[in-house]
């Protein structure tokens, strides 16, 4: 049981990163995009 919670732990801990840096780089990338076709 206690592996489960530990591997449970590690894998919301990697989904949020893993969003956060997706959210974060689709952030940066869309501004020089939008200046770009402008």
């Amino acid at each position: 049981m206690a592996a489960l919670g530990s591997f449970l732990l590690l894998a919301s801990a990697s989904l949020l990163t893993a969003s956060y840096l997706r959210s974060r780089t689709a952030r940066v990338r869309r501004q020089p995009v939008r200046i770009t076709r402008r």
